[in-house]
C-alpha cells in the first residue's frame, strides 16, 4: 500500500485564491453599496450644514 500523496502546495494555494476570487464580487458589492450609502449621508449632511450657516438675504445685499 502506498502512501495517498499529500497535495502540493501551489494546488493548495490556487484552491484559496479561486475560493477568494469567487468571494470577491459580492464583497465588492457590499463595499460599493455602502460607500454610496455613506456618500449620500455625507453630501446631505453637508446639505443641511450649508443651509443652516446660509446667512439671511439681507445680510448679502449691500
Amino acid at each position: 500500500m502506498s502512501p495517498t500523496p499529500s497535495p502540493r502546495p501551489s494546488r493548495i494555494i490556487s484552491s484559496s485564491f479561486l475560493k477568494v476570487i469567487f468571494m470577491l464580487p459580492p464583497i465588492a458589492h457590499a463595499l460599493s453599496l455602502w460607500a454610496a450609502l455613506a456618500a449620500t449621508q455625507q453630501s446631505t449632511a453637508n446639505l443641511h450644514a450649508s443651509f443652516a450657516h446660509t446667512p439671511p438675504a439681507a445680510s448679502l445685499r449691500r
